[in-house]
This record gives structure tokens, sequence and C-alpha cells, in this order.
């Protein structure tokens, strides 16, 4: 089995042929093809995962668990029901449902002190003020955010945080 490596800190955007054309190579059992789909989703997926349980380990486990599905069944994914993102989304957000209801794992505490929101959202300027307000910002926004039951967090994570439409996010959500 390949290891995956923790998700980038920049997103690579795939455009939708080339991402046709990465799934349709990785089904035809190119695990190379992975890579391209790796760096263009595994950034989205792992913020989404760490906002909804705000463990840097968890998120990253759910995360591989969710390229590890798609790996052993690539044809799995549905260009008609949704996007790749989503799929890959919807896949990790029900590895960590499964985790929470295994008695041996309960779902942690919340701590919006944790390393993970140590960084800004986005990227700051190089001014050192205005990088300051960002990661102020960003702190306190997480913190809100943590603060929020999970299907309202899950909510505010997928539409305005990922700028996801609608139907997307509640497919992830399986709604």
């Amino acid at each position: 089995m390949r290891h995956i490596s923790p998700a980038p800190m920049t997103d690579c955007p795939m455009p939708d042929n080339a991402q046709h054309a990465a799934m349709t190579r990785l089904v035809g059992g190119d695990t190379l093809a992975l890579d391209l789909i790796y760096q263009a989703h595994s950034g989205p997926v792992y913020r989404y995962l760490l906002a909804l349980c705000g463990d840097t380990s968890v998120a990253a486990d759910a995360m591989h668990d969710a390229f590890v599905a798609l790996i052993d069944r690539p044809a799995g994914f549905d260009s008609t029901r949704g996007t790749l993102g989503g799929y890959l989304a919807g896949i990790a957000r029900r590895v960590l449902w499964a985790r929470w209801r295994d008695p041996l794992h309960q779902a942690p505490p919340l701590d919006s002190s944790d390393e993970a929101f140590d960084e800004p959202m986005s990227d700051a300027s190089d001014d050192p003020m205005q990088m300051v307000v960002t990661i102020q910002d960003s702190t306190a926004l997480m913190a809100a955010l943590l603060d929020l039951p999970w299907v309202f967090r899950e909510a505010v994570v997928l539409v305005d945080l990922q700028e996801r439409d609608y139907r997307e996010a509640a497919a992830i959500a399986g709604i």
C-alpha cells in the first residue's frame, strides 16, 4: 500500500477535463494518477475534517482513509452524482462518524487552543501587523466554529469556508 503524505499547504486546482482524465487513468489501474488527484483535493478535504473534529491526527487519518478507499474502488466515484472533492469529503466524513461510534474512540473535546488553529486560514501579506490581525481573526473564527453544534459547524465549513454550492454540501453531509 502506498503511503500518502500529509496534505499540502496550498491547493492545486484541477480542471474538470484533467480530473476526468486522472480518474480514467486511476480506474484503469494507473496509481500515479492518484498523485494529481491528491494534490488537487487533499488540502480542502483535510481542512474540512480539521474544522469538524479539531484534531490534526484524526483529520489526517480520515483523509488518508478516504484516499485509500478511492484507490481500492476508483469506479465507486460517479461524476453524475457530484464532484470528486465532494465524494472524498463524504467518505472522510463517514470515517469520522464511524470512528466516533466506536466505543474505544470517543469524539475528542474540541479546543480552539489546538495547534491546528495557530496558522491563519489564508495567506497574509508580508506586513507583520496584517499577519497578526489575520491570525487573530482565524483563531476567533475557529473558536466560534468549534462552539457550534456539529450540523451547523459542518454547514458553515462546507458552504462558507470551502465555498461549495448547497447541492455539493448536502451530498457530502448525506442529506
